[in-house]
């Protein structure tokens, strides 16, 4: 990720938008439909958990803020990493 290089560079505050995780329909992950992936459920899983993994990792050095919604938002959950959608 950019992040990790920022991080390296000592930016200690930043800013993500998009970071919205993945749900488990790859039909509700992008608003254009050309970007679909076929990706099963649990790889989307898979992946948001080790986004969200890293950017728990990152965030014990940098300020991590969140313009849109998401699922690593700290303020959302307890961690980073995945937040129900229910």
């Amino acid at each position: 990720m950019a992040i990790n290089m920022l991080n390296l560079l000592g930016i200690r505050s930043v800013h993500l938008a998009g970071f919205d995780g993945f749900g488990e329909h790859n039909d509700e992950n992008y608003i254009d439909a050309n970007m679909v992936n076929l990706r099963s459920e649990t790889e989307n899983h898979l992946l948001t958990e080790t986004i969200g993994q890293e950017l728990s990792r990152l965030s014990e050095s940098m300020e991590i803020n969140f313009v849109t919604t998401s699922q690593y938002d700290m303020a959302s959950t307890d961690r980073i990493g995945i937040r129900d959608a229910a």
